[in-house]
């Protein structure tokens, strides 16, 4: 898999076809054709679902405009650029058609992408949407019900993700029921717990990212696949996500006596259509399960970036049985930043300290309200 990014005017989305033949102009100046195409991720300010959902129209307009063989799996995520008026664009591609097939396929209306190479299957889900109802708790219920849906039409199941991005409208936002005050990125966990059932997740969890978008209540999005060799990688300076203490979970327990923590892994290895990578999870500033006390957000982007760096080091992937080394240049970087004063600062660092072939830099809430900033990434390991 190769990555490609682009940024256009957010104008461009609702002028009839015009962001198709972006789209299409800037990926033949790549020479990238669009039979390659995998997935479509773009990112655009939509501060109310109605905004969203006239965005998310256009958008899936545009691409049955330049795509004769179906529209490919796409999500559109309301988080607006770092520069105003933009929209970040990244596409997923195939450098190599010989001995892979690419199947643009609908489940019940929503688009989705197949990779298939001999026996191995390779599933793209696009964005999964369910905007917010009056209860949040029914809209995430509703989305990993489709999830698992789609999962089933094409036999695989939730131990097959290996990629999970979840964007939450409102994330740090609480909700009242009866008695409880139930934070909705805790809402979201407990959901998750129910329908992640540990004894099938063999060989890890998915790496996987929670953060905030402007509206659309819930979308998943995730990349499955069958036939994988796949291993979890554990950090050596960071607590696995799943074994935190109830003391940095925010909110009442839902239905439970104990609050259900994250389930991800901080980074999954993975060999997937002929490459190894490793896909790291959305990354902060937390050390042990503590957030680092200092809210600058120097400090923070670095300590974040010293996180991921000691997920790919040659001493922890020994730790953890990965055979290999990580290519000094990551595949993809994606950075959320919480304050739109900090931009500057935090792209600076990134590109200075992380240097990778493609970045997204995008505002958006992070899982705790003394976090800054949150980093995700992928990167191949060498031949």
């Amino acid at each position: 898999m190769k990555y490609y990014f682009t940024q256009t005017e957010a104008s461009t989305l609702f002028q009839k076809n015009d962001f198709g033949r972006y789209l299409a102009f800037s990926l033949s100046e790549s020479n990238i054709d669009l039979q390659q195409i995998i997935k479509i991720n773009a990112f655009t300010t939509a501060i109310t679902n109605e905004e969203w959902e006239k965005a998310n129209f256009a958008f899936k307009q545009n691409l049955e405009f330049i795509f004769d063989n179906g529209c490919p799996a796409h999500c559109l995520v309301a988080q607006p650029s770092t520069i105003d008026s933009l929209i970040n664009i990244e596409i997923i591609y195939m450098d190599d058609l010989s001995q892979s097939s690419i199947f643009h396929k609908q489940y019940q209306e929503h688009c989705y992408t197949l990779v298939q190479k001999d026996d191995e299957k390779i599933l793209f889900s696009g964005g999964i949407t369910f905007p917010s109802s009056d209860q949040f708790l029914l809209s995430v219920q509703k989305a990993f019900d489709f999830a698992e849906q789609l999962l089933d039409h094409e036999k695989m199941g939730f131990s097959n993700i290996v990629r999970q991005w979840n964007y939450i409208e409102n994330l740090l936002g609480y909700e009242k029921q009866a008695n409880q005050q139930l934070q909705r990125y805790q809402i979201f966990n407990e959901v998750r717990s129910f329908y992640y059932d540990p004894a099938i997740f063999k060989h890890g969890f998915p790496a996987a990212t929670g953060i905030g978008c402007e509206s659309a209540g819930i979308t998943i999005d995730y990349i499955a696949g069958s036939n994988l060799t796949t291993s979890p990688i554990k950090s050596p300076i960071q607590q696995d996500a799943y074994k935190y203490t109830e003391n940095v979970l925010e909110g009442d327990p839902l239905n439970t006596t104990n609050k259900r923590p994250p389930f991800f892994e901080r980074a999954l290895y993975s060999t997937i259509l002929d490459q190894d990578t490793i896909f790291i999870s959305g990354t902060a500033a937390i050390a042990g399960e503590e957030t680092l006390e200092s809210a600058d957000i120097s400090d923070q982007t670095t300590h974040t970036i010293d996180n991921i760096k000691a997920l790919i080091t040659q001493t922890n992937f020994q730790a953890n049985g990965i055979k290999g080394e990580a290519h000094h240049i990551f595949d993809m970087v994606r950075v959320y930043i919480k304050n739109e004063m900090d931009a500057n600062v935090v792209e600076q660092l990134v590109k200075e300290l992380l240097p990778a072939d493609n970045y997204t830099f995008v505002l958006a809430d992070v899982c705790r309200d003394n976090l800054l900033v949150e980093i995700e990434g992928i990167v191949s390991l060498n031949s």
